[in-house]
C-alpha cells in the first residue's frame, strides 16, 4: 500500500483474509537525510530514552522542522529551539539546513522588527520563544557551523527584536506582553498555574543579549558589543534585587516557586553561581512544573550547577512511564502523557551528549571541541557526533583503575580530552601506546598529542585529528 501524501501514526494494523499467505509486512519511515548521531550506553533506560528521542526529531523532519507530524506539522520556533540542542549530535547535513530554512524563514516574515513564533503567519509573537530561538537556535547554528553568511543576515532582525525591550530605571526591561492582537503571553504548558513568566522573560532576555553580543563580535559591530554589555551589567545586580528569596528566585515567593524560572536563571548566566546548589535543592529536585519543552533546561541547569546525579535522576523520574511502554518509539507532549504521540520538545538528549558523554565544540564549526565526560554510573559509552568536520566517533570503557578513550578526530580538528578524575590519583596516562603522564608530570610528548591543563575534575590533553587510543590507570 502507498499513500498519496506521506501520514503518520503510533501502529499499524493489518486484516488478512484466511488463505492469504503473507511474505512480508513493510512500512518506510521518511523524514530527510539521515539520523547519523548514535549514543550507546550500558544503562537501559537512558540508553532507550536516547533512542526514543532521536525518533522524535526524526519524525519531526520534513520540509521544514515541525513540533508534531499529527496536529499542526507548524515551525513553531521554541519548538525548533528545542530541537537545535540536540540536532548537531543527531542529523547530518540534511538537518543543519533545515534549521537554516527555519532561521532564514523566521527573519523573512519579521514585522516591525517582530519575531513571529510561527512562521510564516498565524501567532505573531510568542516573546519567551522569540527570544529563545535568538540564544538556542541563531547563535548554535553557527557555532556548529560557521556559516556566516547566514548569521550576517539573521543579525539585524536579532538586534531589531531585542531593541524593542525598553529599559526601566529598576535595572531590567520592561516586561513584553501581547502587544498586538495574534500574540500569546505564553511560556509552558506544565503544571497549571505555576510559571512565574517574569523572572523567566528577564532570563530568556539575558541569554538573547549575551549571545546577540558574541554575534555582534563575530560581524564586527563594536557599537552593538557595547549596548549588549550595558544592558547585561544593568540587568544582573537589578535581577537579584528583583527576584531573589533567600533559597530561590521568584515574582511572588507566597505563590511561585518556578522550577523553570530558577533553570533559566542559572542556564542564561543571570544568577549568581553561589545560589546554584540552593536553587537545585529547594526548587529543582522537589519541583517538577515543566512539560517537556523547559524540563531539558531544568537538566541542563542542574549540571551546570554541577549536579549531574540530579539532573539524570530527575530525567529517569520524568520518563520512566514513557521508556517503560514499549509500544512507544517517540516521546509524549506532556508528562507523564498526553498531547501527540510525537513532539519535537524532548530535548534531554543534549544533556545525555553535552553534559553526560561531555562532547561539545569549543571553537566555531568545531574546528575544536572537547570531550569532558561525566559518567557516574555509566561504564561503558559509544558516540558518534555528526559535525560539518566529518563524523566524532568516541569509545570509553570505564574500570575500578582504569579509563579507556577509543576516539576518531576528524580533519581540522583539535579535541580537548579530559581524563576524569576520581577518589584515586591518576597513576599514568598512554596516548596510542606511549607514555604521556606519570605520577603527576607530563613525559615525553607524542607528535599531535600534548598536555592542555588540569583542574579539580579533568587533567586535560589537546589531540589533533587522528585516531586515539587512550589509557589511563590509577592508584
Amino acid at each position: 500500500f502507498e499513500s498519496f501524501s506521506w501520514m503518520n501514526g503510533n501502529e499499524v494494523k493489518y486484516t488478512i483474509p484466511k488463505g492469504v499467505k503473507v511474505k512480508a509486512l513493510k512500512y518506510r519511515w521518511m523524514s530527510v537525510g539521515e539520523m547519523a548521531g548514535k549514543f550507546k550506553v550500558d544503562d537501559p533506560f537512558y540508553d532507550r530514552l536516547w533512542w526514543m528521542g532521536n525518533n522524535t526529531l526524526f519524525v519531526c523532519a520534513r520540509d521544514n522542522f515541525m513540533d508534531c507530524p499529527d496536529r499542526e506539522r507548524a515551525l513553531w520556533i521554541g519548538d525548533v529551539a528545542d530541537q537545535t540542542g540536540y540536532l548537531f549530535y543527531a542529523m547530518d547535513n540534511a538537518g543543519r539546513q533545515l534549521l537554516k530554512k527555519a532561521i532564514i524563514q523566521t527573519t523573512a516574515f519579521s514585522e516591525n522588527g517582530v519575531l513571529g513564533a510561527l512562521g510564516p503567519l498565524r501567532v505573531r509573537e510568542l516573546v519567551a520563544q522569540s527570544l529563545q530561538f535568538i540564544a538556542q537556535s541563531i547563535w548554535p547554528y553557527y557555532l556548529n557551523t560557521g556559516d556566516k553568511e547566514t548569521l550576517e543576515k539573521a543579525y539585524p532582525f536579532v538586534y531589531d527584536y531585542l531593541a524593542l525591550f525598553p529599559m526601566q530605571e529598576n535595572g531590567l526591561p520592561e516586561y513584553r506582553k501581547r502587544k498586538s492582537p495574534d500574540s500569546w503571553d505564553w511560556v509552558d504548558w506544565g503544571v497549571k498555574n505555576t510559571a512565574d513568566k517574569e523572572p523567566i522573560q528577564m532570563a530568556f532576555y539575558y541569554l538573547a543579549l549575551s549571545k546577540a553580543k558574541e554575534m555582534a563580535a563575530v560581524l564586527g559591530k563594536t557599537e552593538h558589543v557595547t549596548w549588549y554589555t550595558n544592558r547585561m551589567k544593568s540587568m544582573k545586580p537589578a535581577f537579584q534585587k528583583a527576584y531573589w528569596k533567600d533559597g530561590f528566585y521568584s515574582s511572588n515567593a507566597a505563590k511561585l516557586k518556578d522550577d523553570r524560572a530558577n533553570a533559566i536563571a542559572i542556564v542564561s548566566g543571570i544568577s549568581n553561581p553561589e545560589y546554584y546548589n540552593q536553587m537545585v535543592d529547594n526548587v529543582l529536585i522537589p519541583n517538577r512544573f515543566s512539560s517537556p519543552h523547559f524540563e531539558w533546561v531544568v537538566e541542563e541547569a542542574m549540571c551546570i550547577a554541577g549536579r549531574h546525579k540530579a539532573s539524570l535522576e530527575r530525567m529517569k523520574a520524568q520518563y520512566q512511564s514513557q521508556v517503560d511502554k514499549k509500544s512507544m518509539s517517540t516521546l509524549y507532549e506532556m508528562f507523564p502523557k498526553g498531547g501527540s504521540y510525537n513532539h519535537a520538545w524532548n530535548g534531554s538528549n543534549k544533556i545525555l551528549s553535552k553534559y553526560i558523554a561531555g562532547v561539545a565544540p569549543t571553537k566555531v564549526a568545531w574546528s575544536e571541541y572537547q570531550i569532558l565526560p561525566k559518567l557516574l554510573h555509566i561504564k561503558s559509552l559509544k558516540k558518534t557526533i555528526p559535525t560539518v568536520k566529518g563524523n566524532i566517533t568516541i569509545n570509553i570503557e570505564v574500570k575500578d583503575e582504569a579509563y579507556q578513550l577509543e576516539l576518531l578526530s576528524p580533519e581540522n580538528t583539535t579535541a580537548i580530552i579530559g581524563i576524569p578524575k576520581t577518589d584515586k590519583a591518576i597513576a599514568e596516562v598512554f596516548a596510542n601506546g606511549q607514555l604521556v603522564w606519570k605520577k603527576g608530570k607530563s613525559k615525553k610528548s607524542v607528535k599531535g598529542f600534548i598536555f592542555d591543563s588540569e583542574n579539580t575534575d579533568f587533567l586535560k590533553f589537546k589531540a589533533q585529528s587522528g585516531i586515539w587510543k587512550i589509557d589511563a590507570s590509577f592508584k
